[in-house]
């Protein structure tokens, strides 16, 4: 598995700012419109409702999920086809950076095999770092800081638990589940995320329903590349 993973394709892209002379932003150049961010300065609760809804058992598995494939195996085998997914949040890692978004059983054995060398190579922290600054969350917005941004015109740092939880509902399906777009589809997805995270122990029963309670207050803040540096 070792010879499909080549650290330079974990650097991932990030957008170059320009400025004048005094300073005041010219414009952004970028392929993927992404600003890193370490995993110190992503809150717990952010974090934590990530693996809620994608892997609830990231920090007890070595990059795959036995009992997630063979429930995903299963339901494939009924269906005669591909159509459960099963992925640890490392998996979807390997996937995303190193392989195609096809779905055969020869991409998903590779996709496990360098999950489980990423694993043996980096930390749980590291990992959902590279994760979490890697994944698209729809309206051009790449990696949790510039989603953040987008959304709610802050950084990550200052999202709540229920801006959190909307954040780590979108990249199942980011289209269909934008605020923007479909504002009661992202409050339902939303709320499934802050149930999963009770069910999970990261929310007390009053904390969750608190949380469902409040409407999804955005402050949209999607940014144009000037087309004279594209």
């Amino acid at each position: 598995g070792d010879y499909v993973i080549d650290e330079k394709d974990l650097v991932m892209d990030s957008a170059t700012l320009l400025v004048t002379e005094n300073g005041d932003k010219i414009t952004k150049i970028y392929d993927e419109n992404r600003e890193i961010v370490g995993i110190e300065d992503i809150p717990a609760h952010v974090k934590e409702a990530f693996v809620a809804v994608e892997d609830s058992r990231f920090y007890k598995h070595s990059g795959i999920d036995v009992k997630a494939i063979s429930r995903a195996i299963y339901k494939d085998i009924l269906a005669g086809s591909k159509v459960e997914g099963g992925s640890t949040i490392t998996q979807q890692l390997a996937k995303n950076v190193f392989l195609s978004h096809e779905k055969s059983w020869l991409r998903k054995t590779k996709e496990a095999v360098i999950a489980i060398n990423l694993e043996r190579r980096y930390s749980k922290d590291k990992i959902l770092e590279m994760y979490l600054n890697q994944i698209y969350f729809g309206h051009g917005a790449y990696g949790i800081q510039l989603a953040a941004k987008t959304y709610f015109n802050k950084d990550v740092k200052e999202l709540t638990v229920a801006e959190g939880a909307m954040l780590a509902g979108l990249p199942k399906a980011p289209n269909y589940y934008s605020p923007i777009k479909h504002p009661e589809a992202a409050k339902e997805r939303r709320d499934l995320v802050l149930t999963l995270m009770e069910k999970q122990d990261y929310l007390s029963p009053a904390e969750t329903v608190r949380a469902q309670g409040m409407m999804i207050a955005l402050d949209f803040q999607q940014e144009e590349r000037n087309p004279a540096y594209t």
